[in-house]
This record gives structure tokens, sequence and C-alpha cells, in this order.
């Protein structure tokens, strides 16, 4: 399958994270199926409730004890961005004969569901309950005599139902003490054939239905649940709707290799979203229908964002369906419709960003008093504008309304200098106490925070930015007044800007004298890079490393004779040149170079590149990526100075298999 690079043109400099500032705004407040519901529970389905133009991302780490965290965490390390929400089944097994009430095991799963929540991710829990015809009736998808069965009392079926609904009521409970919110969904995809709750009597599905809500809200106490009725795309069943009061949030579920061309995807949503348009919709699974073969995830940020723009969030299921097991994980990670964890604003004590047009997304300075400043579509960390002050003595504020009285709040902002010498500051005033200030450093975007109380009797504040002095500018990004002290945290992606060379030019590269783009000939998409000539090539300085951090170059290259060197490399990054010398003569591999940052004190950048330094051909090299970690496998790549000391690369035959997937940090 074609798999074509797109086209991002940003800085070098400003490759950063996505924030969810312009997804937050004009919030309205809907209230929880339970009353009694945690105020964190209360503000994350206001949170999903109020987005507009982003969702929330997700993946799913499996059936507890047999799980895919690893596969999780490769998206996070692969790709730069970690899905916002992770899922786990809590049905540890399949197709076996053992009660259902041993195959329900949660402590591993909630351990890893536990640690995402503590590090700013949401969570949500589902179970392929076992039929509970009898103790030991074998498998999700045993049949079930009468499914009314569940509403006696006195029925062996419903001992067992109750028995395996109490092993789940126990790792909810687990969660609920540790301050966990789950996004919970029973009985998912009921409205199809695959499992034994599926296709019932619709007035019998609603009472047990409301059973359940009812035990595990008043009984068990569950009050970090948030419920997620979820009917299969096939069929939205809106007849089996328990109602408001039973149900928190929307869902479907599907499974397609070309999603954004699924009439039948387009019809349940808006069948969904038009049923209920009180409550947030998501895609609770997604993945391919095809197993096995590599299929476009991009292709599911195009369908939620053109054709399901209310999703509100979705959640990648995980094996053969994992974006990691298909093309384009990194494009659909790193898409500008994604919210990926450390993004989420409501795990920074907020469910509402008080500052508006803090984004810059209308394309004007509208709410904002500017001085010596306008909006500019470039530099920008996310979205398609922010602003800059490019004169001293200028700057930018605005007066913040709404707030209350004798409240904490976070004020942050993404900033970053033209030069790195100018004095700027960000900062927050009239709300009742001294002005608090802090100072802005530095090349590239770094996220500060202040918290600040009003006073007494203070609704508002002022916020804004000054550059008091110096030559160049400051940029500003993502403004954000945020309820509580909990600071917003940006991890910067990874990407190395134009790294295919897909804007076909060489802009954020440095090309010598016989370096040149082609247009044919390249590993992928439309153009690559040749170097032709001794001691030639073309460097780029990439930004926003971590210190103490491992990182991994890497790009596709060959030589034309077999006696040229061309040599991959990094530098100025806080140790020695590390270099990878790519050798092969035939087809393009994949080579890698690993290299470790040094202390706080190291620059946070590196410049990267190739050279050739010997031979009367040429050298090819074409889609540049940056990762977190050392070499991917197969491509030939070495840690630190491993790679000056072998004589020969350790070559083996990359294919194109997943050009971008791996391939491309940049051109998603």
């Amino acid at each position: 399958m074609e798999n074509p690079k797109c086209l991002l043109p940003i800085l070098a400099a400003l490759t950063f994270a996505t924030i969810s500032n312009c997804a937050v705004v004009n919030a309205a407040t809907i209230n929880t199926a339970n009353p009694n519901a945690t105020q964190k529970a209360k503000d994350v389905l206001n949170y999903l409730n109020n987005l507009e133009g982003q969702a929330v991302s997700g993946h799913y780490i499996g059936l507890s004890d047999s799980n895919f965290i690893e596969q999780c965490n490769s998206v996070g390390t692969t790709t730069g961005a970690y899905p916002a929400i992770m899922g786990s089944d809590y049905c540890a097994g399949w197709n076996t004969a053992e009660p259902g009430t041993e195959v329900i095991k949660f402590d591993l799963a909630n351990e890893h569901l536990k640690t995402h929540w503590k590090n700013g991710g949401l969570v949500t829990v589902m179970h392929h309950l076992y039929s509970p015809n009898d103790s030991n009736s074998g498998t999700f998808r045993g049949p079930i005599s009468n499914f009314a069965d569940l509403l006696n009392h006195n029925s062996a079926a419903y001992r067992v139902y109750m028995a395996q609904m109490d092993k789940v009521a126990l790792g909810l409970q687990d969660l609920r003490d540790s301050g966990v919110v789950v996004l919970y969904r029973p009985f998912h995809e009921f409205s199809h054939k695959g499992f034994w709750w599926c296709d019932q009597d619709s007035s019998t599905f609603i009472k047990v239905w409301q059973e359940l809500f009812d035990y595990f809200t008043n009984t068990k106490g569950l009050n970090n649940l948030l419920w997620v009725w979820n009917p299969y795309v096939q069929t939205p069943a809106t007849d089996k709707y328990p109602g408001d009061a039973y149900v928190d949030i929307i869902s479907t579920d599907a499974y397609m290799d070309y999603p954004e061309y699924n009439n039948l995807l387009v019809s349940t949503y808006n069948t969904l979203t038009s049923f209920k348009p009180n409550k947030p919709f998501i895609m609770a699974e997604i993945g391919p229908e095809t197993k096995g073969v590599d299929v476009d995830y991009q292709r599911w940020a195009v369908a939620l964002s053109e054709k399901m723009p209310k999703s509100r969030a979705s959640v990648a299921w995980q094996g053969p369906c994992s974006p990691m097991s298909n093309l384009n994980a990194t494009a659909f990670m790193r898409d500008p419709w994604q919210i990926n964890r450390g993004q989420l604003t409501v795990m920074a004590g907020t469910t509402r960003n008080h500052v508006q047009n803090g984004g810059f997304e209308t394309g004007t300075t509208s709410s904002w008093t500017v001085s010596n400043s306008n909006v500019v579509s470039t530099g920008q960390v996310d979205g398609n504008h922010a602003i800059e002050c490019h004169t001293a003595g200028g700057g930018f504020q605005q007066t913040v309304t709404g707030l209350k009285p004798n409240t904490t709040y976070t004020l942050s902002g993404s900033l970053q200098l033209v030069n790195g010498t100018e004095d700027a500051n960000l900062y927050v005033k009239s709300y009742g106490g001294s002005e608090i200030s802090q100072a802005i450093y530095g090349k590239i975007y770094k996220r500060k925070n202040i918290a600040f109380t009003t006073g007494a009797s203070d609704t508002s504040c002022v916020i804004g930015v000054s550059f008091n002095s110096g030559a160049g500018g400051v940029y500003g990004d993502d403004f954000i007044v945020a309820d509580g002290t909990a600071a917003v945290s940006i991890q910067p992606p990874l990407e190395i800007a134009n790294g295919g060379f897909e804007l076909g030019a060489n802009t954020h590269w440095w090309f010598s004298a016989n370096t040149s783009l082609i247009s044919s000939g390249q590993h992928s998409g439309n153009y690559g890079l040749m170097v032709s000539g001794k001691r030639q090539g073309c460097s780029q300085v990439i930004y926003g490393l971590q210190p103490h951090t491992t990182y991994t170059v890497s790009c596709y290259g060959h030589v034309t004779e077999e006696k040229d060197l061309l040599s991959l490399f990094v530098t100025k990054y806080g140790g020695k040149q590390v270099n990878r010398n790519i050798k092969s003569h035939a087809d393009y591999e994949q080579y890698s170079v690993a290299f470790t940052t040094g202390d706080e004190s190291s620059t946070g950048s590196a410049e990267i590149g190739v050279w050739f330094s010997k031979g009367s051909g040429a050298g090819y090299a074409d889609d540049f990526t940056i990762n977190v970690g050392g070499p991917p496998p197969g491509s030939g790549g070495e840690s630190g100075l491993e790679s000056q000391k072998k004589k020969k690369g350790g070559k083996k035959g990359a294919k194109q298999k997943r050009e971008t997937a791996n391939a491309n940090a940049l051109e998603q």
C-alpha cells in the first residue's frame, strides 16, 4: 500500500507537543448519571463534553495479567506521543473452562492503570464476562439459556453472574481507593451477536443494566465510574438505551481499513450523536478490519477529525489492531486532532481554560491587548497560529474574567525567544495580590507555570508577556489559566523537521555545495537527498532534548559504489561525535546511531546529518527520524562510540515495510 508522507512545514526549533488549549473552551456543565460521583469524575466528564476541535487518544493493554503494556509503551517511545487513555479488559483468559471468577484478574492491570493515572492519563475498563449458564460455562461466547435469569435473584445464572460482578467490583474499588476515575464499559458491543449478552430483548437488557448500575453505585460505592453505553457500529440499538440517569457517555466500536470512506460508520455516528446530543460521544474501540496486513492508521485520524468531529476520544485495540502493528503510527498519534498524555488539562486540576483565544487559533489577537505584536502562522507550538512580539518595549496581555475569590489558579504558556538573549517575562497581576512574573529564556519553547490565588473579592486577573529589551523577539502560544496549582506539563515530541525533504526544499537543513534534493530514486515520498563529492553533506540542529537521555537518530541510505563512504552523524549534544557508516550500495537500508545527552548544563540540542567522506560515486539519504532509546531492530544501529570502533556495520536487509510508522518522525 502506498504510504505518502504528510507535509507539515514547521520550524525545527519549534517542534513541540500539541496542547489541548484550543479544545477546552466555552465550557458548559453537564451532570453525571450518578449524583454522588466524585468531583474528579464530574471533571473528566465535563472535560470530554467540552472538547472542540480535538479528541483524546487511547490504547488498550489487554487482558489483565496477560497484557500488551509493552506495546502501549512502545507507542510513546516510538512516536513521542503516549496514549492519553489506557484501557484494560478485566477478563484474563479466552476460551477456557475455568469459572468466570477465576479468569477475572486485575492486580497487574490496576498497577499499570494507577501508574498511568498518576502520570496524567485517563483510564477505561471493560470485560469479556463468561456466560453465567453454569459455574464452568466456558467462554464469553457461550450461550445463555435465558437472559432474563439475570433479573431472577433466585436463579443459578444470577448467582454465577453476580459472583463475577463482585470480583469486577473489587478491582474497580481498588482504583477508586487510589483516586482513579474509570470510564466503565459493561456489556460492550451488545447490539451484535458475538457475545452471550448481545442481541437480547430490549426491555430485559435495560433492566439488567439498571440493576448493575444501582448495585455498583449504591451497594459497592463506586462513585468513581463514568458509565459508557456501547452498541456496535453495525446496529446503533437506541431501543436498548437505559436512560440518561444510567449513562454518562455514548460510544461505539468499529474495525475498518478505510474508515474515512465507510458510510456505515458515519451513519451510526450521526444516529448516536443525534440521539443523545447531551452526552459526549467516543470511539471506545478502533482498529483495522484486516489483521496481519499493514493498514494505514492515519486514516482513522482523518475519519475522526473530518467525518466524526463530535467524537471526544478514540481508543485503539491492542495486538494486531494496534497502531504499532500497522502503518503510520506516528502520523496517527501526532495528528493535530489527538490529545495525548501530558496534554490533558483535566489532569492538571482543571476542566476549563479561562483564557480566551489562548492559542490564537482565530488567526487574530481577539481578546488580547497588544503592542508591537502580531499573530503569526509559522513558529507555533501546535495548531495554525501563535503570537510574536517583535520589538522591545512591546507585549500582549488579556484580562481573564470568571474567576472565583480566594481560589488558586495556574497560568501556563509556551514561550521562546528568537535569539536567546532578550529580556522578556510572563506575568500575572491585578488578581488581588502582587504581580508575579517568570523570566523567559532559551531559543526553544519551554512551558512556564505561575500559581496565584485570587483575593477575597477578586474575580479576574491580567495575564501577559512583556518584551523588555534586546534584539529579536518572543513567541507565545497555548496560554491557559487553569483551576488548581498543578503545572501543565508538556513533554516535547521528537521530530526532525522536513526529515523526508517533502517540503521540496532544504528548509531546516544546511546543505553543502554538492548536496541536492532528488525527485527520483528517493526512499519514499516525492523527494530525497543526494550527496556527491568528497567532504560534502548536510546537517540540522534539533532541539528539545532532555538531559541524561538516550536518543537514536535514524535514516535510510545507500551509496552508489562499494568504496563510497557516507556517514550518519550526531554531534554537539554534550558528548563526543558518534557516526554510523552507510555502506549499502544496492538498495536503501535503515541506519541508526544512538547517543546520550549530558547534564542540565548541556545545550538541550544536537546537530545531526550525513557526510560523504570518500569515494567517486554518490550517497543518498532520506526519512530522518529521532526516537527515545536505542536503535530499532534491523536498523544496523549501534550505541555511542561503538559505531566508530567496528569496521563493518551490522547490515540487515531492511525492507520498506513500514516506511512511516517507524521511519518518519516528522512527516506526519
